[in-house]
């Protein structure tokens, strides 16, 4: 313990050169990743890239269509055709993944004050590896997180602000929550839980007054603004209801995918719209009889089958946290850096992820965190972890990407918390819960290695077909994960030219 402590007063002393250390291993990492990365073109977001096109060739976009939004490609082509590379737009998804771990330990540092707290989240980020990845995705998560994080230290910072500084926070948070719609709409209902704050706090009267007065505000300016009066957008667009759909009702693949996977699904879906067609006289059934069709789906299923219903939901967010690598993730690894070494690739992502879930609950201390949530900013972080779980994991459909944020901005700066409080004698003193922690770890290894022989054994086919699309998306043979320079003549091929000089 002398020589723990002895190592930790050396850090602490030492905490800005540490912390320039690692966000600068931090940086690295993604560059690295991202200039040996050969897949860029994935099925789920090639319509970004194309936007980009379509802005050059047309000089704009509309910025909803349907599901999407492009925002993301105006970026894209200010970095491409404004200042003559995509590689900047990735280099600036690199830095402002790093600016979000930097951020994060800003959080850590307002909330524990305590700078072990924050360095440790920051060297967390850095061994997470499908978080280092994405920086060389062509979408919005790192954007996302970094003005997640961005709104979050400014919201524990409005907390005990002084009144003049509170105008500026409200200013900057309404500007902030707006641009975020652009991306994604995940802060929708972020003014409920402002309200909420306001309300549990109603006998500090600056706290209701200030979060009830934002929470409103934000309301407004949403109304008013909207998520798409600043770019032009296509009139009556109407956006399709997959997202829920799959989410609550036994379609997608082994349960909430976003898609049918298995052809059985997909023929069961078509022989029910039909009748649903049928029965209402539909024709030529638009967008919108799709929806309906869905949500009368997602309804029957709940009221016919509930325990089926919520036995899904649970299934989701074992998937939330299980060790079923992230796709897009291992693409990236083992089409670039990591050519070719599947298992390595795999153990690589899962790795990291699944020791921060056992150390998370080897080291958390309930009773010391039951005593922390009486302080209003915790408190606050506590319900937006839960609104971050319940939309990511219930709301919708499953996908590994989604638990991102959730690590990212909450989970590791708690574990890291709960790893510098950390006192083994006394777990090992308080038997109850030494014997309850032990349960979970079993219950938690049992339903990996569940997963790990669903993967391997029984849907073993269904992944086997997700590594050969990667080859029949890059038209390439069965020496595609070591032939780099066949894929990028693919690439160039598809108008996606990586060079070594940028990407044009």
């Amino acid at each position: 313990m002398i020589i723990i402590q002895k190592y930790k007063n050396y850090i602490e002393k030492r905490s800005k050169l540490v912390l320039l250390i690692l966000l600068g291993l931090n940086f690295i990492i993604r560059l690295l990743i991202y200039f040996n990365t050969n897949l860029i073109y994935f099925s789920d977001y090639k319509s970004y890239l194309k936007g980009i096109e379509i802005i050059n060739d047309h000089g704009t976009i509309s910025l909803i269509n349907g599901n999407f939004l492009f925002f993301n490609s105006y970026i894209g082509y200010f970095f491409k055709y404004i200042l003559g590379s995509l590689d900047y737009y990735f280099i600036f998804n690199c830095l402002l993944g790093t600016l979000t771990s930097y951020i994060v330990y800003l959080i850590c540092l307002k909330l524990t004050k305590n700078k072990l707290v924050g360095l440790l989240s920051v060297f967390l980020h850095t061994i997470y590896l499908e978080f280092m990845v994405f920086s060389s995705i062509f979408y919005t998560p790192i954007i996302m997180m970094f003005l997640l994080s961005l709104i979050i230290l400014l919201l524990i910072h409005y907390f005990n602000a002084s009144r003049y500084r509170k105008v500026l926070i409200i200013i900057a948070l309404l500007f902030l929550i707006n641009i975020s719609f652009y991306f994604k709409g995940e802060l929708k209902y972020l003014w409920v839980l402002l309200l909420i704050i306001g309300l549990i706090n109603f006998r500090d009267k600056k706290t209701l007054i200030g979060f009830l007065l934002l929470g409103v505000l934000l309301t407004f300016s949403t109304r008013i603004l909207g998520y798409y009066h600043i770019l032009p957008y296509k009139k009556g667009h109407v956006g399709n209801n997959n997202f829920v759909f799959f989410g609550h009702t036994d379609y997608g693949g082994d349960g909430g995918d976003g898609a049918f996977i298995y052809k059985e699904n997909e023929e069961r879906y078509n022989k029910a719209f039909f009748e649903y067609c049928k029965k209402h006289n539909i024709n030529a059934p638009s967008r919108i009889d799709k929806n309906n069709f869905q949500s009368e789906e997602v309804r029957k299923f709940i009221k016919n089958h509930p325990f089926k219903w919520i036995n899904l939901q649970f299934y989701k967010f074992f998937r939330f946290f299980g060790v079923v690598p992230e796709s897009n993730s291992y693409k990236v690894l083992v089409t670039g850096i990591l050519q070719g070494h599947k298992k390595i690739t795999a153990i690589a992502l899962v790795l990291p992820f699944s020791l921060m879930v056992l150390l998370f609950v080897i080291t958390i201390n309930p009773d010391l965190l039951k005593e922390r949530l009486a302080r209003p900013e915790l408190l606050f972080m506590g319900f937006l972890l839960l609104y971050y779980i319940v939309a990511s994991v219930f709301y919708g459909q499953y996908q590994e990407r989604y638990r991102m944020p959730v690590l990212v901005c909450f989970l590791i700066p708690l574990l890291s918390w709960s790893l510098i409080k950390f006192n083994l004698k006394e777990l090992m003193d308080n038997k109850m819960i030494l014997f309850f922690k032990a349960g979970v770890i079993i219950l938690i290894l049992g339903i990996w290695f569940s997963q790990i022989y669903q993967t391997l054994v029984v849907n073993k086919e269904r992944y086997l077909r997700t590594l050969k699309m990667i080859q029949y998306r890059s038209g390439v043979d069965n020496s595609f994960f070591k032939n780099t320079k066949q894929i990028k003549n693919l690439l160039i091929s598809n108008g996606i030219k990586k060079i070594k000089g940028g990407m044009t």
